[in-house]
């Protein structure tokens, strides 16, 4: 069913709130037990979001306040985030509306693969 790579690879990731990780956790575990009703799919949506919107922060903005980037660079930063930031979400909706059961329980497992609870990072296994 799944394409998934046989080995696992490297990985680049960001760090997320413990409430959004229960958040995820809990859409997640809702639309696996019923991929066809509105509001799991909804709250998966919603956990969708907003990981796309913290990666857009933190791989885009985190590096500016690092270095310390003057407040000119760091206002076009935001303001091309903002500007796709608007852009996506519906994007996403329409695209996560329009999947059938199975495609919308693949994206659980990819979110699902992605999500690292900190007592897990840098275990092997």
């Amino acid at each position: 069913m799944s394409d998934k790579p046989a080995d696992r690879a490297d990985l680049v990731a960001f760090q997320i709130p413990p409430e959004l990780m229960a958040e995820a956790q809990e859409a997640l575990a809702a639309v696996r037990e019923d991929p066809a009703h509105e509001p799991n799919v909804e709250a998966l949506l919603g956990v969708v979001l907003e990981l796309t919107d913290r990666g857009l922060d933190f791989y885009y903005l985190e590096p500016l306040r690092r270095a310390r980037a003057g407040a000119m660079t760091t206002s076009a930063a935001k303001l091309g985030i903002a500007a796709a930031g608007r852009g996506i979400p519906p994007i996403i909706r329409r695209v996560i509306s329009s999947l059938d059961e199975d495609q919308i329980l693949e994206i659980a497992d990819f979110i699902d693969e992605m999500l690292i609870p900190a007592d897990g990072w840098g275990s092997s296994g």
